[in-house]
């Protein structure tokens, strides 16, 4: 039986809605995803792409992640002061690439100027809970969180894209180490499968998931179709390389 790793957040949706019955998921934040792949426990994960560039898992499966071209909406910065003059950051322990991607806009916008960071206590925490000059809250709590802010926010993805020209992916399906060959193959045919009709199907899916819990189907489906795109290109491709980029330059810093 193929297990996969699966985060719960709206955008995965059209990825995982038409899955086989048959393959078993676990459910986790995209921050945790790394150490199933790591410990063997899934065969694949929809594992955050910061995580994949620190060696986790053994390579990028399929032609299928989560991406955006321009304003995401999902990964958010709320902003206590200008972004110029943010030196102390919260962030959301959910997932590293965003974390990664928020760092990254700030130094930016403050010429590199030394940023505090502390993580969250839990993800999705409510932004106006924390003190620091700027919040990053990803997935669908950043949804909910912001028409309840009152200050500036910033969307990660529309900034990516209007200082590159590029898309940003998120997260990619990652395979653990030791598939084999055959076994490989058989689930990119299987993810690529799903995320082919999956996606076709998208804001069917998005609308009934969101209605299942309560939420605005109407939005859910809105926001798969104008927000979010999933089939891997090459301007996918090369946003990925010029994160991994990125990437190595903060490690770089760091050390």
């Amino acid at each position: 039986m193929v297990t996969l790793g699966v985060v719960p957040y709206l955008n995965a949706v059209p990825l995982t809605g038409r899955l086989d019955p048959a393959v078993r998921r676990v459910e986790e934040v995209p921050s945790r995803l790394g150490a199933l792949l790591d410990a063997g426990e899934v065969d694949a994960a929809l594992l955050p792409v910061y995580e994949a560039f620190h060696g986790v898992g053994d390579g990028f499966l399929g032609r299928y992640g989560i991406a955006s071209r321009g304003a995401v909406t999902s990964v958010l910065l709320f902003l206590r002061r200008p972004l110029q003059e943010v030196r102390s950051l919260c962030v959301d322990p959910a997932s590293r690439t965003s974390v990664g991607l928020a760092c990254h806009v700030v130094a930016e916008a403050t010429g590199g100027s030394p940023l505090r960071l502390r993580e969250a206590p839990h993800a999705g925490a409510d932004p106006r809970e924390t003190g620091e000059d700027a919040v990053l809250v990803i997935g669908d709590p950043a949804m909910r969180h912001r028409p309840l802010w009152d200050g500036e926010v910033v969307d990660l993805g529309e900034a990516w894209t209007r200082a590159t020209g590029l898309p940003f992916v998120y997260a990619r399906w990652t395979a653990r180490a030791g598939l084999a060959g055959e076994e490989r193959d058989a689930l990119i045919g299987l993810l690529d499968h799903a995320g082919r009709v999956g996606v076709a199907d998208a804001e069917a899916l998005a609308r009934a998931w969101a209605e299942a819990r309560g939420e605005d189907g109407g939005a859910a489906a809105r926001y798969v179709r104008e927000h979010v795109h999933y089939e891997i290109g090459p301007e996918e491709e090369a946003g990925l390389a010029r994160y991994a980029a990125v990437v190595r330059a903060q490690a770089a810093s760091r050390a």
